[in-house]
């Protein structure tokens, strides 16, 4: 599973500039670029449909139990949260690097006394893939729901249901594209409603 790094939490690929030349037998190809950027700024809106469409079919089993989720800049290098999707326990404090977009650094003081450790190994191979989502957080219960937050503010809007769950269980979300269903009212991807996933200092 490979995907493109973002340069910060907010997905801006579809805003890319593209160089027109309109010289000779370039015209064409001129057209059709002027094509393509229109319907990229036209799918830009979205940042729910445009990362279904970049990563909706991934299975993300490989995060089953566990949640990323982007906390704050920190002192220069931007901060994340890892832990166990369905405990109450704190987080791992993983600092990320701002350049190489790689992590740099995990902290456990936060599981102090909390449910069995978390083995840093895991965490840092599954933040680094998540960081190349460009989304800003990522959970899966232990039921397999995937749910998904691709703008800036917390909490879960998006979710992917596995074929075991019933969509009853979630009314107050509706079908987006296939498995996937977004809360009614967040119909443009922001959130009315936050679940918080920590309410710790770091």
């Amino acid at each position: 599973m490979r995907f493109s790094t973002p340069s910060s939490v907010h997905v801006n690929s579809a805003h890319r500039l593209v160089q027109i030349n309109f010289t000779g037998h370039n015209r064409l190809k001129n057209v059709f670029y002027i094509f393509i950027t229109f319907v990229a700024f036209a799918c830009s809106g979205d940042p729910d449909k445009e990362f279904i469409s970049r990563a909706g079919n991934e299975d993300f089993d490989q995060y089953l139990g566990y949640y990323v989720h982007y906390r704050g800049p920190g002192p220069g290098n931007p901060v994340y949260m890892f832990g166990r999707a369905d405990d109450n326990c704190g987080p791992l404090v993983v600092t990320v690097s701002a350049n190489e977009n790689i992590v740099l650094q995990v902290k456990s003081h936060l599981r102090t006394d909390c449910g069995p450790a978390i083995d840093t190994m895991i965490c840092k191979d599954l933040v680094n893939e998540y960081l190349k989502l460009g989304i800003v957080s990522l959970s899966v219960g232990k039921d397999s729901v995937v749910e998904v937050n691709t703008d800036e503010l917390e909490g879960y809007d998006l979710i992917r249901l596995p074929v075991s769950v019933s969509p009853g269980r979630f009314s107050d979300f509706v079908p987006i594209e296939g498995r996937w269903y977004r809360k009614e009212n967040n119909h443009q991807g922001r959130r009315l409603q936050a679940k918080q996933k920590s309410h710790h200092k770091i």
